[in-house]
């Protein structure tokens, strides 16, 4: 009697089971109706516009968070320069130092999860010594900084160009200086290669601790948050302690592609010629402070034989 009661109440406990089953089926086939139905913006650019190879993804990634971080920071610098010439005051120097802090810090969240957010060929060289990504990926990784940083140019360019316009002395290195960076006339050529050296190892050498899961106490390694914060903090503290000098470049595609752009629509060849062709030394300085800062990481930090080195996903 008793294993009877039992059994027939396991019987209605699977009755109940099965329609609150059927229940939920029923809900979800009618919630995938719904969404179906529902048009909207975003699923029609995700059925043209439907990109698969992660290359490709990478290489858009890089090419919108480079394209950020300098429209914010030569941004900044157009600020900068045109109201110092309006007013003939001194506008706060510190804004350009956070305009191309933040900039970074919201490139990086953007596209952390997509490429990890270099943003910055000397980053993506540091990332193919240590075996975090390949030749190919590196070359696309260039390519799109450089092309993105290019566009960001033109946005700043057409943004203040009627302020520009306004200007007796438009086409003078001082403006020319919005895009790329130029040396004061005190710095030699060698003390130009230190300066850059110097400020690309300190932000490769954070880079590197940030993403580096055996370097945290978090066993899956710094949320890319937190990572995205400290690396634009780091180029605020460049900026504010090395920025001195040449302005800290730090970044080839940041540097040498504005540079491109203003030679095209107007300042000419003298954006090549200024500081004794100072051109050439942010776009090779950076790549060997990243390469020392790979070597002193690894010797100094990550130095046991049997502990591979990390990144965090």
């Amino acid at each position: 009697m008793y294993f009877q009661v039992e059994q027939k109440q396991q019987q209605n406990a699977k009755k109940v089971y099965d329609l609150i089953e059927v229940s939920d089926t029923k809900l979800n086939a009618i919630e995938k109706q719904k969404n179906e139905n529902n048009w909207n913006l975003e699923r029609l650019i995700k059925c043209c516009f439907s990109i698969k190879n992660h290359y490709v993804k990478e290489f858009l990634a890089e090419f919108l968070g480079t394209l950020l971080l300098v429209l914010f920071g030569c941004g900044s610098v157009a600020q900068y320069r045109l109201r110092k010439e309006e007013s003939n005051s001194n506008p706060i120097l510190l804004t350009i130092n956070l305009a191309f802090g933040f900039g970074l810090t919201l490139g990086i969240l953007i596209t952390s999860k997509i490429s990890g957010g270099h943003l910055n060929p000397a980053v993506s060289f540091a990332a193919l010594l240590i075996g975090k990504i390949n030749v190919l990926q590196f070359v696309l990784y260039v390519i799109g900084q450089f092309i993105g940083s290019f566009l960001a140019s033109l946005f700043v360019y057409l943004t203040y160009l009627d302020a520009l316009k306004a200007l007796p002395d438009m086409y003078t290195i001082k403006f020319a200086s919005i895009f790329a960076t130029y040396p004061r006339e005190s710095l030699s050529c060698f003390g130009g290669i230190l300066d850059q050296t110097i400020g690309t190892f300190l932000l490769i050498t954070v880079f590197l601790a940030m993403v580096d899961k055996r370097n945290n106490t978090k066993e899956d390694g710094l949320h890319w948050s937190t990572v995205a914060f400290v690396m634009g903090l780091t180029v605020t503290l460049i900026g504010m302690s090395l920025g001195y000098n040449s302005a800290f470049a730090i970044n080839p595609a940041r540097d040498f592609a504005p540079r491109v752009f203003s030679c095209i629509v107007g300042w000419g060849g003298q954006v090549f010629s200024a500081g004794n062709y100072f051109f050439w030394i942010p776009i090779v300085a950076p790549f060997v402070g990243a390469l020392i800062a790979v070597v002193f990481y690894n010797i100094l930090i990550n130095n046991d034989k049997d502990r591979d080195y990390e990144l965090i996903n």
